[in-house]
């Protein structure tokens, strides 16, 4: 049984292309794919972590294509999966490569993210489906006041990704809430600012010279940051 899930205002019936904005607007995150891939090799920076995030960045593109032309549980799971593994990985090289932490240190974060995301995701139906979305934006904020504090490379991109994040956020909350207003809805827009973002947050990872001076930070009260 293949279920067809309304979930966005601009789906109107069962048809397979009910979505054609929504599924034709997830072109933003190829693009982000493709300059990501030529800033990277521009610049002798195309190692395998960076492959893999701009592989996930394509997937995230084909997924959401997907769920948006057959809305059913197995295309939403390919919706889902490739977005929840790009936070993961943006998470744990920010903290490897950008911060300069431990493994160990990075897989706790990791795993605190994978856990709450989890739990959030067993209440779709509070502010529409968004809070699944909180435990990812509320890392990357404060990732990005670390960021603007240790006054580290590519930080107008950090920013940059916060920015998109929250408005891209705010459009997919109130899609179903202005349908009246706007029959296409506005879930469209989740997927173009989000394509910024995405390239945006690559951006920050391939910033040059960014463990000059590995951030510190204190996880317990006997742990101190050291003066330079």
């Amino acid at each position: 049984m293949n279920e067809t899930l309304d979930l966005y205002c601009e789906r109107c019936s069962d048809g397979v292309w009910a979505e054609p904005i929504n599924a034709i607007s997830n072109v933003s995150f190829l693009i982000a794919a493709w300059l990501a891939y030529r800033y990277a090799r521009r610049h002798a920076q195309l190692d395998r972590s960076i492959r893999i995030m701009i592989g996930l960045a394509g997937a995230i593109a084909i997924g959401s294509a997907l769920f948006h032309t057959f809305a059913t549980r197995w295309a939403q799971a390919l919706d889902v999966l490739p977005i929840f593994a790009f936070q993961i990985g943006f998470l744990w090289l920010y903290l490897r490569n950008v911060a300069g932490l431990c493994w160990q240190r990075c897989f706790a974060a990791c795993s605190l993210l994978i856990v709450t995301t989890l739990l959030a995701a067993m209440f779709p139906q509070f502010i529409n489906g968004s809070l699944m979305y909180v435990p990812a934006y509320l890392s990357l904020a404060g990732l990005t006041l670390l960021h603007h504090w240790h006054d580290r490379p590519a930080g107008r991109w950090m920013f940059g990704t916060l920015a998109g994040l929250t408005i891209a956020l705010i459009f997919r909350t109130i899609d179903i809430a202005v349908c009246a207003m706007m029959p296409l809805g506005t879930h469209f827009l989740w997927h173009l600012i989000n394509g910024f973002v995405i390239y945006a947050s690559m951006r920050v990872l391939l910033a040059r010279d960014q463990r000059i001076h590995p951030i510190r930070i204190p996880l317990s009260s006997h742990e101190t940051t050291p003066t330079p």
